[in-house]
């Protein structure tokens, strides 16, 4: 009885480690550098807004921003969840009349403005195609995510100060495909995300190549893009779009 004890003891110790070992855990930080573009309209129920470009009428400048996510993985199954906060600010002499959230802003009139947008993304992803132990291995895999959103857009001056606001929730399905060619060295990534309802659209894609210099640790560099349309949410229009660079680390274990 005592032999058949500490062999399940044995057993279920080594089951653990066997375990610990194919759970794959980490955080990877990345810091992005968007190009920003796009347009929102903010009307009431009463007045209908005006079209405003966030850099062209508004003087919104491009930014870098941070991004930090958590993943976990076993098998062919990966779930993630990412941060990201966008935050930027403008000053402008208007070059036309604007109206925002039912007021009136007058041509030749300076202006400060604002737009934030945090994001919260949940994602699960699956590998329907598996060859990792394939010369430098590769897979193919589908995504389901759940990505949140919460913006804010103000203009100001002296004694008006006017602020909307908006958040949703988006489900989304996409694919990743994943290649290694330089094994355990040098791997690339490549994933597309999207989602359309009602008017409201929302993709996002890009190319991530990571180099690993020692066990446990990544650097990262590439490419994404995300675009939204939003059609009458809490009175608010907008068609958002941004591109560009990023560098990442992650660590791993």
């Amino acid at each position: 009885m005592k032999k058949f004890i500490v062999v399940a003891l044995v057993m279920g110790m080594l089951s653990l480690a066997a375990a610990a070992q194919a759970l794959d855990l980490g955080a990877k930080g990345y810091y992005w550098l968007p190009a920003f573009s796009g347009d929102l309209t903010a009307d009431t129920d009463m007045i209908e807004g005006t079209k405003i470009d966030l850099k062209d009428d508004l003087g919104l400048k491009s930014d870098g921003t941070p991004q930090i996510e958590l993943f976990a993985g076993v098998g062919d199954h990966r779930l993630s969840l990412m941060y990201t906060y966008l935050a930027y600010e403008g000053k402008e002499m208007l070059k036309k009349e604007i109206i925002f959230n039912g007021k009136s802003y007058g041509a030749g009139i300076g202006v400060d403005s604002k737009f934030t947008l945090h994001m919260v993304d949940l994602e699960y992803q699956y590998k329907v195609l598996n060859l990792e132990n394939i010369l430098a291995g590769a897979s193919l895999g589908l995504i389901g995510k759940v990505k949140y959103f919460a913006g804010e857009a103000g203009i100001n001056q002296p004694f008006t100060d006017d602020t909307v606001s908006f958040n949703f929730g988006l489900p989304m399905l996409g694919v990743v495909a994943h290649a290694g060619i330089l094994k355990d060295k040098i791997e690339a990534e490549a994933k597309f995300a999207a989602i359309r309802y009602s008017g409201n659209i929302y993709m996002e894609g890009g190319a991530d190549l990571s180099f690993s210099p020692m066990p446990f640790l990544d650097i990262n560099g590439g490419y994404k893009f995300m675009r939204l349309e939003v059609d009458d949410v809490s009175d608010a229009y907008a068609d958002l779009e941004f591109i560009g660079p990023y560098l990442g680390l992650t660590v791993s274990f």
